[in-house]
C-alpha cells in the first residue's frame, strides 16, 4: 500500500505477524539505488575522525542500563566517514548535526553487537529537538549512508535536502540485528531539486514506532520499514511513498 501526497494520522497502529502492510519493495534499503545526482564542484573536507568518551545513563525500551563509556560519534558523520566497530554490548551516540557533500557521497557506520543512539547527545529516550540533517546551503551532493548496530535508538528530526532546496538528498538505511526504536522521530525527506530521498528502517527482530511523524517532498521519495514485527502508535505520514513489511507475515 503506498500513501502520496496526503496526511495520515496514524494512531494506535499494530502491524505484527498478523497483519501486513506491505510496501513499496523495488525501493527497500538495501539496494541502497541512487537516481538523479546532478554534480557540482566538489568543496573539500579534511577527514578527522574525533570520539568524545563521557559518562552516561542510556535508556532502552526495557529499562535503563549504564553506559560508563558511550562515546560520541558526531565528528565521524559530520565527515562522511565510514566506521567498523567491534565491541560487545558498547554504547554509541550521535549528538546533532548538519552535514553535506559537494558531489556524491557513500559512507556505512556498523556498530557490531553494540547499541546505537541516533539524535541525541546525552542518549536519553525522552523526545527532543534535536537533528541530525544531510544537505546544507546550495550544496548539491547526493548521500548514502548506512548505520548498522545491535539495536538503534532514533529521536528527534533526522532528514535531508539543503537550504535552497536544488539538491543534498540521501538515501539513508538504519538496521539492527535486533531492535530498532523510534519515539518523537520526525523523519523528513525535503526537496532537492530532482534528486529522490529515502530513509530504511530495518530490523532482523522488531521495530517500534512511536508518535514518530514522516514527510516527503522529493518525487518518488518516501519510507520504508522492514521487519518480524512492527509497531507504529502514533504519527503522521505527510506525502511520498509509506511501506511497512512484515517479513514473518510474508514468509
Amino acid at each position: 500500500m503506498t500513501y502520496r501526497n496526503g496526511k495520515i494520522d496514524l494512531k494506535n497502529e499494530r502491524f505484527s505477524k498478523n497483519r501486513s502492510f506491505k510496501g513499496i519493495k523495488k525501493k527497500i534499503a538495501k539496494k541502497y539505488k541512487i537516481k538523479n545526482s546532478p554534480l557540482t564542484i566538489y568543496s573539500l573536507k579534511t577527514h578527522s575522525n574525533s570520539s568524545l568518551s563521557i559518562n552516561k545513563k542510556i535508556f532502552l525500551g526495557l529499562g535503563f542500563v549504564s553506559a560508563l563509556s558511550a562515546e560520541d560519534y558526531k565528528s565521524s558523520v559530520y565527515w562522511l566517514n565510514s566506521v567498523n566497530e567491534n565491541n560487545n554490548n558498547k554504547s554509541y551516540y550521535i549528538s546533532p548535526l548538519r552535514t553535506w557533500a559537494g558531489g556524491n557521497r557513500n559512507f556505512t557506520q556498523n556498530y557490531n553487537n553494540s547499541q546505537l543512539y541516533i539524535g541525541t547527545k546525552n542518549a536519553s529516550a525522552m523526545p527532543n529537538n534535536s537533528s541530525i540533517w544531510f544537505g546544507e546551503k546550495g550544496y548539491v551532493g547526493f548521500i548514502t549512508g548506512v548505520f548498522k548496530a545491535k539495536d538503534i535508538f532514533i529521536t528527534g528530526a533526522v532528514g535531508s535536502g539543503n537550504e535552497w532546496k536544488t539538491g543534498g538528498g540521501a538515501i539513508l538505511v538504519f538496521e539492527s540485528s535486533n531492535e530498532l526504536s523510534a519515539n518523537g522521530a520526525y523523519f523528513q525527506n525535503n526537496r532537492a531539486g530532482t534528486q529522490t530521498s529515502w530513509i530504511n528502517l530495518i530490523s532482523n527482530n522488531s521495530v517500534n514506532l512511536t508518535n514518530t511523524d514522516f514527510g516527503n517532498q522529493t518525487p518518488n521519495g518516501g519510507f520504508n520499514a522492514m521487519g518480524r514485527k512492527i509497531t507504529y502508535n502514533g504519527g503522521i505520514v505527510n506525502g511520498g511513498n509509506f511501506g511497512f513489511d512484515n517479513v514473518d507475515s510474508n514468509g
